[in-house]
C-alpha cells in the first residue's frame, strides 16, 4: 500500500510500538509511511518535544502541516 498512509504515531512509552505492529499487520503498511515515537520513562518533556519535531522535520518535510 505504497503512499496511502503518511502516519506518525506518539504515546508513551512502548504502546505505540504494539499497535505499530498490529497496523502494519492489518493495514499492510510500508516503514515509509509509518513512523513511531515513544514518551519514555525519565525523559524530559523538553527533550521529547526536540525529538517529536526533528522527526518532522526530517521525515514529514513533503507535507503540508497548518
Amino acid at each position: 500500500m505504497k503512499d496511502a498512509f503518511d502516519v506518525l504515531m506518539i504515546t508513551h512509552s512502548s504502546l505505540c510500538k504494539g499497535y505499530e505492529g498490529a497496523l502494519k499487520l492489518i493495514l499492510d503498511i510500508d516503514d515509509d509511511d509509518f513512523g513511531t515515537l515513544s514518551f519514555e520513562n525519565a525523559e524530559s518533556l523538553e527533550d521529547f518535544s526536540e525529538k517529536i519535531k526533528t522527526m518532522i522535520a526530517v521525515s514529514y518535510t513533503h507535507l503540508t502541516l497548518p
